[in-house]
């Protein structure tokens, strides 16, 4: 996955992707699927920054994703009302959970 998010940072096209993928024996069920996760994590960069790349998407969930700066301020409002345990019961891809590990929380 890094060696293709490299190539697309590096101006490659997804059809040139597509081609490498190929070259290197790619399974042909896991063209499309690698694919898409540069594409979306690609988009998510937006959202998360550079950790979009050690994540996993789906397009809805990148869609309906908190914004990690939003996340981050929803961790900051727990630790100034003194509380520093949190269950996550959201059904998300996880930023919020990621921002309250960053502040600290448990």
């Amino acid at each position: 996955m890094r060696r293709l998010q490299e190539q697309r940072s590096s101006g490659a096209s997804f059809l040139s992707l597509n081609k490498k993928l190929r070259d290197w024996n790619a399974p042909l069920e896991s063209v499309a699927p690698l694919l898409t996760q540069v594409e979306l994590q690609e988009k998510a960069k937006k959202k998360f920054g550079g950790i979009s790349a050690d994540m996993l998407f789906t397009s809805a969930g990148l869609e309906q994703s908190s914004r990690i700066s939003v996340a981050q301020l929803h961790a900051q409002r727990f630790k100034s009302a003194n509380i520093y345990k949190v269950s996550d019961l959201g059904c998300g891809i996880g930023s919020q959970s990621l921002a309250f590990v960053e502040a600290g929380l448990e």
